[in-house]
């Protein structure tokens, strides 16, 4: 780490470093409302559905990479700039600023479990992606009490074993003039084998 002093009407404290975490594997979980039951077998028709919504996702992975009509490649995902993030609790008051964006990995995704229940408009589904990496900029202005604080950086992230297993229950509704699907109900359960963070060329600016 390096830690140049200067003085010039007021301290800067300048620091540059770059940090890896290994995080370990984490499971995040969420439901609204009431997910119907799924103890019913499939019939013809739910069977039907469910290998046409499979050849549907296989289509879509063969367009990740090249976008179709209005869809645009994801895999990569790029994003040279996302919204700012507002943060405010407790005594942190910060503005996060990320760019540069770039997500690849998710073509790479195994179905393990597809099921449609047309008779009670259910979808049950588990997927698994290998491997998800993350790059990006981020520069964050946080005021911590009355200290001024300023991080520049790249964050790549890599995370392995990426399951999502979800239960989604939805209801026909009319939307400008077409008959959709809007999700009413979801259970939704997310682990992985493993989250590492890099956190390369760290610039952190203290005004004192």
């Amino acid at each position: 780490m390096k830690v140049v002093l200067y003085v010039v009407n007021f301290v800067i404290l300048y620091a540059n470093a770059d940090v890896t975490m290994d995080l370990g594997p984490f499971d995040l979980s969420a439901s609204i409302g009431t997910v119907k039951e799924l103890y019913q077998p499939l019939q013809p028709d739910d069977i039907k559905a469910t290998e046409n919504s499979i050849e549907l996702m296989e289509w879509l992975r063969s367009k990740f990479s090249t976008g179709y009509g209005h869809m645009p490649p994801l895999d990569p995902l790029e994003k040279s700039s996302l919204e700012p993030i507002r943060v405010v609790q407790g005594v942190v008051d910060a503005d996060v600023y990320l760019t540069n964006l770039r997500i690849d990995g998710a073509k790479d995704f195994d179905i393990d479990l597809a099921e449609i229940r047309m008779s009670i408009d259910t979808v049950n589904a588990n997927i698994t992606l290998p491997q998800i990496n993350i790059n990006v900029d981020f520069y964050i202005d946080v005021i911590l009490g009355v200290v001024p604080l300023k991080f520049t950086g790249h964050l790549e992230s890599i995370t392995t074993g990426l399951n999502v297993v979800g239960v989604f229950s939805s209801t026909e509704t009319m939307m400008n003039g077409i008959m959709t699907f809007q999700v009413t109900d979801d259970k939704l359960q997310i682990t992985a084998d493993n989250l590492r963070v890099n956190v390369l060329t760290l610039h952190t600016i203290m005004y004192v």
